[in-house]
């Protein structure tokens, strides 16, 4: 990849994120001291995030114990019940994403990706070799919408995955603009989407995500965000707009009863602990974990005790719906506030300067902003200039 050019977003934003005061940029709730995480435990003079006993050695190759056996809890489902083995740590959900994109395809092959996204999901594939095709959302009266026979008229015999980020959820894990509830993902739409796993299973060198060399043509749904099959929290009192949420709540998409599926998440979005590197791969195909691995032995030797650590803690069954009840409140006040600012300033009630599509299951959205003749520059130095 050695011509893949600047990734702009995160150039952008990492040149001016120290600059502001509110970070409007952001898809993270607002992150939580380790103090603040503490207090969310129903025995807090009883429990602490860091264990201070630890000994700084190198976790484990695929990472803590602990934290995989929740992680598989979180992400299982009736039809398939998942393990620690199935769960692969990563430093971040970025490597995550990265090193499931470098093993799913590869020169010759097709891959699927949602529109708009994050960039990473489908410029890597692109400068790997990878023809792209873009499933693209458009903004309509019921949010941001998703055509499932569009999808089906992109599949090609030689797509090897399906990229979908963060399209169901019960709280803010999705945490990109154009996230929006999608319904279709069940136990029967998946099955028509994807095609039926051969009658047989693929030799040893045509794994069931299959390497470019492979010709059995196999689609595997990658996601991006945590897992949405848990309790629902309880409303806070303080939060006036709640985010909207799916009902009934639908399945991970690795708990779908279809083996050629992988999912990435992290901590750092929904849960608001971006400051703690932690990622996750979790997916029921051995052959896909054993290359995912392979080429993680060549990005990291391990992630950090103390990461892994108050990551467990604070997706403990003790501690996380009360966390994810306090993000949700957060972000339930954060959408009333920029709510009544588009209106403000919206054709019909405003000026007419911006427009949105309002988030649906997301803390985050797009707001266009129309300059005339520029492309909002003028508008963005001017948020810069008040610390936003």
């Amino acid at each position: 990849m050695k011509d893949i050019p600047e990734f702009n977003l995160n150039r952008w934003s990492q040149r001016r994120q120290h600059e502001i005061k509110i970070p409007l940029h952001g898809s993270a709730v607002r992150p939580l001291s380790l103090a603040e995480l503490q207090i969310l435990a129903p025995d807090a003079s009883l429990s602490s995030p860091v264990d201070h006993q630890l000994v700084l050695a190198y976790s484990k190759a695929q990472g803590s114990l602990k934290l995989r056996e929740r992680i598989a809890e979180i992400h299982s489902g009736s039809a398939v019940k998942l393990t620690a083995d199935n769960v692969i740590i990563t430093p971040g959900s970025i490597l995550a994403n990265y090193l499931a994109l470098a093993i799913l395809a590869g020169p010759g092959d097709h891959v699927i990706c949602q529109y708009p996204t994050f960039t990473q999901l489908w410029a890597i594939p692109k400068f790997q070799g990878v023809e792209v095709s873009l499933w693209k959302l458009k903004p309509g009266d019921n949010g941001w919408e998703a055509s499932l026979d569009e999808l089906k008229g992109l599949v090609r015999e030689n797509t090897k995955a399906i990229i979908i980020k963060c399209v169901i959820t019960l709280h803010p894990g999705a945490t990109h603009p154009s996230s929006f509830i999608l319904m279709m993902i069940n136990n029967t739409t998946a099955t028509q989407t994807t095609p039926p796993a051969p009658s047989s299973p693929p030799p040893p060198s045509s794994p069931s995500c299959p390497s470019p060399r492979s010709t059995t043509p196999h689609h595997a749904l990658l996601r991006r965000g945590l897992c949405p099959a848990l309790p629902r929290p309880s409303p806070s009192p303080s939060s006036t707009t709640p985010v909207p949420v799916a009902t009934p709540t639908p399945p991970s998409i690795v708990s779908l009863p279809y083996p050629h599926t992988l999912a990435t998440g992290s901590v750092s979005k929904a849960i608001g602990l971006p400051g703690i590197r932690i990622g996750w791969v979790i997916s029921p195909s051995t052959a896909v974990l054993n290359r995912i691995m392979t080429a993680r032995d060549y990005t990291t030797i391990s992630v950090s005790l103390l990461d892994e650590g108050v990551a467990a803690f604070a997706l403990a069954p003790g501690v996380l719906p009360a966390l994810l009840a306090r993000n949700l409140a957060i972000c339930g006040r954060s959408i009333a506030l920029l709510q009544a600012w588009v209106d403000g300033h919206s054709k019909g009630t405003g000026s007419g300067r911006v427009a949105w599509v309002p988030p649906q299951g997301a803390g985050t959205a797009f707001v266009r902003v129309f300059e005339k003749g520029g492309r909002g520059g003028r508008w963005m130095r001017r948020c810069l200039r008040r610390g936003w």
